[in-house]
């Protein structure tokens, strides 16, 4: 592939002309250390926190391949309840995507409590069907 004819760039942090894939291979800042101040600032201008929103956006689409309107849809397809216990959340908080490890497909929305039960149980229904045993013969 031919180089660029404009090799001169203007660093997007301070503003110094650079020359590209001399002193920087960076195609938006003359160094590193620019680069990474205009990173840091950038966190900091929102308070030093990631917006929620975009971070939940990116988690659900990154792990599970689902946007949180899909996410929204399961959740009312549930009744605004955890799949497991029916306990209702309508606030949404504090709720996970449960689903399989072998074939990702979701099987439904979790509350914390139901999301760390299956876990601890390394999602074995075994285990469960010992307990209920147990459970039962008190």
């Amino acid at each position: 592939m031919p180089k660029s004819k404009n090799r001169i760039r203007k660093c997007q942090w301070c503003q110094t002309e650079y020359e590209l894939g001399v002193q920087s291979t960076q195609h938006k800042y003359c160094s590193e250390t620019c680069r990474q101040q205009w990173h840091y600032n950038k966190w900091k201008s929102n308070g030093g926190h990631r917006d929620p929103i975009k971070l939940r956006e990116y988690q659900l689409k990154t792990n599970y391949g689902i946007t949180i309107s899909d996410f929204d849809e399961l959740f009312k397809s549930q009744n605004f309840c955890c799949k497991i216990c029916k306990k209702q959340t309508p606030s949404g908080k504090n709720l996970h995507v449960d689903h399989c490890h072998v074939s990702l497909k979701i099987r439904g929305i979790l509350c914390s409590t139901c999301n760390q039960a299956i876990g601890l149980v390394k999602e074995n229904i075994e285990i469960l069907k010992k307990n209920d045993r147990i459970l039962n013969h008190k």
